[in-house]
């Protein structure tokens, strides 16, 4: 039963919120409950309701919690996927060496680290093992920083390859040029909208800024988070029942051989996304084109070309003026 008076209970709540906060102790487990007196419902967050055997109700609706910068969605209705289902028999936990960051990359991680927090995809945890962040930075200045996680000295060293192939591009961009009228969509920071097993969770330990989390949903920079996510949407194609649709990792591109077979895909296809609470990228989308560019090929009309946008980065690079830029164009043309 909701009362209308009361709040989101979390497992960790953000600096700028503790003043919305008080302590509550369900079944003598002590909890921060975010108080909102405009909210009509109570919540908890799953893992905490599991862990007291509590009845869950599903909602689809969004939560926003005291601040408008908080905002979460329910998980994406995604089969879980086995990450580290492939480890080796020696595995044990490793805890890397703390980092030491700037303090203007220190506010930034925490920044990150907050809205990570608030969107339900990391918790904090207390596992044995402790990757490090990176902060990647652009040179140029053309693009944001990010905030990477560096597994290569933790889980990565321990898992076996999960060798679920990626579609073959000849053959997905031969199929597409049969078809006449074509859209693409793009899931929004796809791998965090897909939910992760509990029992993986402990293996995506990181510190930051002397706190320790762990991922929720897939995390970038794990060695089968690409396999695990193209079974997850070769999975959700293939429940669905889509015609004519092809996912390519966070990609996804509906087809018709008319404008009226491919609008049943499309509508079908957004039924399918809403119903699984999926998030696209709109301003990435593409929608009802009689051609597009996909995975480095333009399509249309029967036609198979280069996409002419491709080469153009290369082309406009600058020479290199000095040894590391020079290093760093070597390595991107070996690539």
């Amino acid at each position: 039963m909701f009362t209308p008076t009361l709040c989101s209970i979390v497992a960790s709540c953000p600096e700028s919120l503790k003043q919305a906060s008080v302590k509550v102790s369900i079944g003598g487990i002590e909890l921060t409950a975010l108080i909102d007196s405009g909210s009509s419902e109570s919540f908890i967050s799953e893992t905490m309701a599991r862990k007291l055997s509590l009845k869950l109700h599903p909602s689809t609706q969004k939560i926003s919690m005291a601040l408008t910068s908080f905002k979460t969605q329910i998980l994406a209705s995604i089969e879980e996927p086995s990450l580290f289902g492939n480890l080796l028999p020696e595995c044990k936990p490793i805890a890397s060496r703390s980092r030491r960051f700037s303090k203007e990359d220190q506010e930034f991680i925490n920044q990150e680290v907050t809205k990570l927090l608030s969107e339900g995809i990391i918790e904090p945890t207390i596992t044995p093992w402790r990757a490090q962040i990176v902060v990647s930075k652009d040179p140029s200045n053309q693009h944001k920083k990010r905030l990477c996680i560096d597994y290569s000295q933790t889980i990565n060293q321990y898992t076996e390859l999960d060798a679920y192939p990626l579609p073959r591009i000849d053959d997905m961009i031969n199929n597409l040029a049969q078809y006449k009228v074509f859209s693409t969509f793009d899931l929004k920071s796809a791998y965090h909208q897909v939910p992760i097993k509990e029992s993986d969770r402990k293996f995506s330990g990181f510190e930051a800024n002397g706190r320790l989390y762990q991922f929720c949903r897939i995390p970038f920079g794990v060695t089968n988070g690409v396999a695990a996510f193209q079974r997850a949407m070769d999975n959700f194609a293939d429940e669905e029942n889509f015609n004519d649709t092809f996912p390519y990792l966070d990609n996804i591109t509906v087809a018709g051989r008319n404008q009226k077979e491919h609008d049943v895909n499309v509508q079908a296809f957004h039924e399918a996304v809403q119903r699984r609470n999926l998030t696209l990228n709109e301003s990435k989308s593409i929608k009802s084109k009689t051609s597009i560019n996909v995975l480095g090929y333009r399509v249309g009309n029967g036609v198979i070309a280069p996409d002419e946008g491709r080469p153009r980065p290369l082309q406009d690079f600058p020479p290199p003026e000095s040894i590391r830029s020079l290093r760093r164009v070597i390595g991107m043309f070996a690539y």
